[in-house]
């Protein structure tokens, strides 16, 4: 008998026995609607229109970013003038 061996069959705590009894909930075939699981779904969930916007959001400033980071040729009126890259 090892040291978390005491456990297994009777002596249960209080937050293993809640666990227990939630997963017996959701196994359950007949489901009342006042057991606490019939909450609402997440904002974004209900109205997807802002998470596409904040997807939209991020996008953009993922591109803008991006863009930022790319380099133009330096010209001189309408020569372009070799640089070297530092």
């Amino acid at each position: 008998m090892g040291a978390g061996s005491a456990n297994l069959r009777g002596m249960r705590t209080a937050h293993e026995n809640r666990v227990r009894a939630a997963l017996w909930r959701l196994t359950a075939t007949d489901v009342s609607p006042d057991d606490g699981l019939s909450t609402p779904p997440p904002l974004f969930l209900r109205t997807p229109s802002i998470a596409l916007l904040w997807i939209a959001t991020i996008v953009a400033l993922v591109g803008l970013l991006a863009l930022s980071r790319v380099r133009l040729p330096h010209t001189d009126g309408d020569q372009a003038v070799a640089t070297s890259h530092h």
